[in-house]
């Protein structure tokens, strides 16, 4: 089991639907007994609607999802916050355009 600061810094990519296998399972976990981290994951999805909400829907050009995770996966990663915050962007990218609004505000 992950402690509590390992699952506060994947809350984001969870409230994106952007974390899959054991991080998951950890996350929900975590959830069904921190009531600080379920308002957390409340107040990132508010945040995170509110963003969608006011974005215009644009269809982004076809090889800019492709463009943007070799971009990300290209920048080195040294540092603890650094992956986190990048595994989270490439995740936001993954997981569908809607995302990025909510990516860029983290």
């Amino acid at each position: 089991m992950r402690d509590h600061r390992s699952i506060e810094e994947l809350l984001p990519a969870y409230v994106l639907d952007a974390l899959t296998g054991e991080d998951l399972e950890c996350v929900r976990a975590h959830l069904s007994a921190c009531g600080d981290c379920r308002e957390e994951v409340d107040r990132l999805r508010a945040a995170t609607d509110a963003l969608l909400a006011d974005v215009p829907r644009h269809d982004p050009p076809p090889d800019l999802r492709d463009r943007v995770i070799d971009s990300l996966d290209a920048i080195p990663r040294t540092d603890a916050d650094d992956t986190t915050y990048f595994a989270t962007a490439i995740a936001a990218v993954r997981s569908g355009w809607r995302a990025l609004p909510a990516f860029v505000a983290y």
